[in-house]
């Protein structure tokens, strides 16, 4: 895997480049800031248009550090799905599909990420097996504010879909303090602007439901309606 750099910034306006070891006079334009550096270093792709150029950090020392793909070791059968940051603190929050809860990590400055708590929203009717259907963690997201998580569980197997709501600690740590039962394999979430409603998508009901989220966390169904079979994802995009 090619070692990633993450270089001086000289001005504001530096690009970013990925170094290949193979390519040692070389390294192919990746983001004008890091953040999109970053992305489209995972992603594997180089933006259209933007070929081989000669690079303009020859030597290593010159580099601030270098980046290897960390790994944040989760524990076994926690099987994480989602990831969502809080906003102002360097936490990272991942939905467990198989542990049915929600890790708390912090971001090193060096991007690795060290396990901080491993919180459970309710406990499985059965050990997980394998291919089989049953309680499973799906999406979760953050409040404005970041003072509330909310994660979401399907039941394949029964009736206890539910969304659950976590208080946000001062260290990013997670208080559970609300479960609200929902429409049938609540697949994706979103808080809207205001941060005054949460968004289901029940994929098994093909409905898009809206929630008045309380004060306490708690969840009162405020209006749904009926979405194209096989539509799981949504999006809130703001007209201005």
């Amino acid at each position: 895997m090619p070692r990633i750099y993450k270089l001086q910034k000289l001005d504001g306006g530096t690009p970013i480049w990925k170094h290949f070891p193979h390519e040692k006079n070389h390294a192919y334009w990746v983001g004008e800031n890091e953040e999109s550096a970053r992305r489209n270093a995972a992603n594997g792709s180089t933006p259209s248009g933007k070929l081989a150029s000669a690079s303009p950090w020859m030597d290593s020392k010159a580099t601030s550090c270098v980046l290897e793909p960390f790994n944040a070791n989760p524990p076994a059968m926690f099987g994480p799905r989602h990831v969502a940051y809080h906003p102002s603190l360097p936490i990272a929050y991942l939905s467990n599909e198989q542990q049915l809860g929600v890790s708390v990590y912090e971001i090193g400055e060096n991007g690795q990420l060290t396990d901080r708590q491993h919180a459970i929203t309710m406990s499985r009717r059965s050990p997980f097996e394998q291919g089989k259907r049953d309680l499973h963690a799906s999406d979760l997201v953050l409040s404005p504010d970041g003072r509330m998580l909310f994660v979401a569980v399907r039941d394949f197997a029964g009736d206890e879909d539910s969304v659950f709501t976590f208080r946000i600690e001062s260290d990013g740590r997670l208080s559970p303090i609300a479960q609200t039962k929902v429409g049938d394999i609540p697949w994706k979430l979103d808080v809207s602007p205001s941060g005054k409603h949460l968004l289901v998508k029940d994929s098994g009901d093909n409905k898009l439901s809206i929630y008045q989220i309380k004060s306490n966390g708690s969840l009162s169904l405020a209006s749904s309606i009926e979405m194209a079979t096989g539509t799981n994802d949504i999006a809130i995009i703001e007209l201005r």
